[in-house]
């Protein structure tokens, strides 16, 4: 039986904004995300938005920009936007387009677990491994 929640559930009568917050599969937490926009050369906090830790208008991507066209120091400039990877959603990229601001934002993992596989022939090995770096047959 699958241990899952109600997306949006109330999950306090105390505090009903609350809500779950995944890190990973295992392990999350109740309460809030906490979104910054932060000036690089001076670390002056520009723009903050609280928001519930879950949903789709409080994911990172949406709040990110959200937060980037309300920020009333991004002028009509190109600039960096630096992020990290939870930042890298379609809705974040769209907007960043649509402005010409340069996403400087880790890409998501392709797939999942270690980058090197053993039990590969030595060619695919040497193909999907992190370049200038091959893997070794055991």
């Amino acid at each position: 039986m699958a241990r899952r929640v109600a997306p949006d559930r109330l999950i306090s009568t105390v505090d009903p904004d609350t809500r779950h917050a995944h890190q990973t599969q295992s392990g999350q937490q109740d309460g809030y995300k906490a979104h910054l926009v932060i000036e690089p050369d001076t670390g002056l906090i520009t723009a903050a938005e609280l928001t519930k830790a879950s949903g789709p208008e409080n994911s990172d991507g949406a709040v990110g920009a959200r937060l980037l066209a309300a920020d009333p120091t991004i002028t009509g400039a190109t600039v960096q936007i630096l992020a990290d990877s939870a930042y890298g959603s379609g809705d974040m990229l769209a907007a960043l387009a649509r402005t010409a601001h340069t996403p400087v934002i880790k890409p998501w993992q392709l797939r999942p677990g270690p980058t090197t596989n053993n039990h590969q022939s030595p060619l695919i090995s040497t193909l999907l491994a992190p370049m200038p770096f091959t893997c070794q047959e055991d």
